[in-house]
């Protein structure tokens, strides 16, 4: 939770590292993107765990740019008519019928932050200024936020503001 004002008087860095495994069912082709994110432009097919699809912090996003960023996927030559996320959707499609598989993504994220964070500058502010999400976790609250790399307890401000953490 971030205070309105602080006291605090200087902090001290240390590194986190974060382990987490995402395990997703999909369809080996996918050509509609039904099991990723869907990229503004319609063109790229990013993997669910990024939260979102392209933007300027893409590349920070949980698998790093080649599974969240559409400029990286666009260029991959990796078309969702034949492959699950991330992928290129193509305008139309005549594929049919597909096969199911698991695929399991390790990613590390490494972090450095702060142990007294008063202003949120190493983490995300919810809208409200109230919350100092992990950035990990893409945004921080929504609708979705509860399914972000971290889950409730460092993506949902409402969780964040019920832990009584400052």
């Amino acid at each position: 939770i971030i205070k309105s004002s602080s006291g605090s008087s200087g902090s001290s860095s240390t590194t986190k590292t974060t382990s987490i495994t995402v395990t997703q069912t999909y369809t080996t082709s996918d050509p509609s993107c039904s099991h990723g994110l869907i990229h503004s432009d319609g063109k790229a097919c990013c993997d669910k765990a990024c939260g979102t699809c392209g933007g300027s912090s893409c590349s920070s996003s949980p698998g790093g740019s080649s599974f969240c960023c559409a400029s990286s996927i666009e260029s991959s030559g990796k078309y969702c008519d034949s492959n699950g996320p991330p992928c290129i959707i193509k305008s139309s499609s005549g594929s049919s019928g597909s096969s199911s598989t698991t695929k399991t993504t390790s990613i590390t994220v490494t972090q450095t932050y702060t142990t007294s964070d008063p202003s949120c500058s190493h983490g995300l502010i919810h809208s409200d200024g109230k919350a100092c999400c992990d950035k990990a976790c893409g945004t921080c609250g929504g609708s979705s936020c509860s399914s972000s790399p971290g889950g409730s307890s460092f993506c949902c401000a409402s969780s964040i503001e019920s832990s009584g953490k400052y």
